[in-house]
């Protein structure tokens, strides 16, 4: 890091106290890397450049309750979601990794990753189901409903409804699979 802060915990330390010494050294540290991150993916320098400060901006608001041990790995996770957040927007898609809310330690991050891309997988194998059989599997797994309050509800027998619930769970998993 530096004669000051010569290990990252102390350099968080410090930030985390309000010291602006530190936020620029983490700044200096960290800039030229996640600007190449981000502008892999968004391929303009702008929209690289207001990820970064965007990104920053939001480290020091938020200086005081970071709970962070690696901040490499943590700045590029956020780099990236925040670029493919853009990527979104700009194809006029829903955007699904919350940018507003940093996680709070960098250990979280490859599971909320993970999460993310699976949940996302599991909602596009859903999408491809027959519409009953989607129906049912969203009353039973989201909706938490019986197999017989299912049944009375869309005038179906329970044997039915079990059906359908066993062919979107074979479903996904094959899509899952791909």
């Amino acid at each position: 890091m530096n004669a000051e802060w010569p290990d990252e915990a102390s350099l968080l330390f410090a930030l985390r106290e309000g010291n602006a010494g530190a936020f620029e050294v983490l700044y200096r540290t960290h800039w030229w890397a996640l600007y190449k991150i981000a502008h892999r993916y968004l391929e303009s320098r702008q929209d690289a450049e207001e990820v970064i400060q965007a990104l920053f901006e939001k480290i020091w608001r938020e200086r005081q309750t970071l709970q962070i041990k690696k901040m490499g790995p943590y700045l590029a996770a956020c780099a990236y979601h925040a670029a493919m957040d853009i990527l979104r927007r700009k194809k006029g898609q829903a955007i699904v990794y919350d940018t507003e809310h940093l996680p709070d330690t960098a250990e979280e991050l490859p599971d909320r990753i993970a999460y993310t891309q699976l949940q996302q997988r599991i909602d596009a194998a859903i999408g491809t189901l027959p519409d009953k059989t989607r129906v049912v599997f969203q009353k039973s797994r989201y909706e938490q409903k019986t197999v017989r309050q299912i049944a009375a509800e869309m005038e179906l027998t329970e044997k039915a409804v079990e059906y359908h619930i066993t062919k979107s769970i074979r479903h996904i998993k094959e899509f899952l699979k791909k």
